[in-house]
């Protein structure tokens, strides 16, 4: 069976990137041997190594195959079987023509993976100035909230009031190993906290400016903070990034801007706050198709922001993040302000 091998240290962040991109085998357990983990895939995946291993027998009822014993060949091919997980709880999508078998849909997900204790259901996309979704309670304890856990960093979060997506915790790890002791960051867009707490527990020492909007994310982060205990290395502003940032002109080592609808009317601010030599993680959507290079976009509004404001910029990485519909990708651009 063909499987993607990765670091022990690293596993739980590959996990849920083969879970993003639909190809982790559900109902077989992953296999550790000494410092590596190799878990089942369906297919190989550019960017990984991948590998053939024997896996034992699966351990739990797949939920794939039974989804074929309630739903038609017409509805399985309507229904997108991968889901989200944020601690113990499940993030599905289900078409409205399968409004009549969602209870069941539902019920069948908890029962073929212990560790989650609550199926919702996500019933629209990111809304409004703080991208909360619009979500739907379907089976399990009735609740929201939830501890998730990511690279030794602790967060309570609750999905009704706040943005969080566990999607980018290859991202923030990637960035995390990247970071120097005396570092000054500004994480914009911050939320709960994923960035900034993933960061912490990769570097103590560390200057972080954490930004969020949303009063209720706001709570949910210094709470976060403390929970970490991360209170002299991270200071929570709620607020306006482009706001906030007039009081910190030329003060930041790196800036993560990890908000891919609006992200260039925030540029021209950033570049502002930018110290020499500073490093932009910045994310965006940029079409794709055969006409358009999947960066074409971006690069030129990060080429105008920097004209626009008489600096000098140097692409370091440029990659894509995740797939996010068939005519569009969410990209991620590292670049230094010389």
């Amino acid at each position: 069976m063909k499987a993607v091998k990765t670091r022990l240290l690293n596993a739980e962040e590959t996990k849920k990137k083969l879970r993003e991109l639909g190809v982790l085998i559900n109902g077989v357990s992953a296999k550790r041997e000494g410092s590596f983990v190799y878990f089942p895939v369906s297919k190989n995946i550019p960017g990984f190594t991948v590998v053939n291993k024997v896996f034992s027998k699966p351990v739990r009822i797949d939920f794939q195959k039974e989804l074929s014993k309630i739903l038609s060949k017409k509805e399985l091919s309507e229904f997108i079987s991968s889901f989200d997980t944020v601690g113990d709880i499940a993030l599905i999508e289900i078409p409205s023509s399968l409004d009549g078998k969602k209870k069941k849909i539902a019920e069948l997900l908890l029962k073929t993976n212990k560790s989650l204790r609550t199926i919702l259901r996500k019933k629209s996309a990111f809304l409004g100035e703080y991208r909360v979704k619009e979500l739907e309670f379907l089976a399990g304890e009735r609740k929201t909230t939830a501890l998730y856990k990511e690279a030794g960093a602790v967060m309570n979060v609750d999905l009704s009031n706040s943005y969080f997506s566990s999607r980018l915790a290859f991202e923030r790890l990637r960035i995390a190993k990247q970071l120097k002791p005396g570092e000054k960051i500004l994480a914009l867009f911050a939320g709960v906290g994923p960035f900034p707490l993933v960061f912490f527990k990769q570097q103590k020492k560390l200057d972080i400016v954490a930004i969020e909007l949303n009063p209720n994310a706001v709570k949910q982060l210094k709470e976060n903070v403390a929970l970490n205990k991360a209170e002299k290395s991270i200071t929570v502003i709620e607020g306006d990034v482009n706001e906030v940032l007039k009081d910190y002109k030329n003060w930041a080592d790196r800036v993560v801007m990890p908000l891919p609808h609006t992200s260039k009317l925030f540029l021209d601010s950033v570049l502002r706050a930018a110290a020499k030599n500073c490093i932009i993680h910045y994310y965006a959507f940029n079409s794709f198709n055969k006409n358009l290079a999947p960066f074409d976009e971006v690069l030129s509004d990060i080429k105008q922001a920097c004209a626009r404001n008489n600096k000098k910029c140097k692409i370091l990485n440029k990659r894509i993040a995740r797939p996010y519909s068939a005519s569009l990708v969410q990209v991620v651009i590292d670049f230094s302000v010389l």
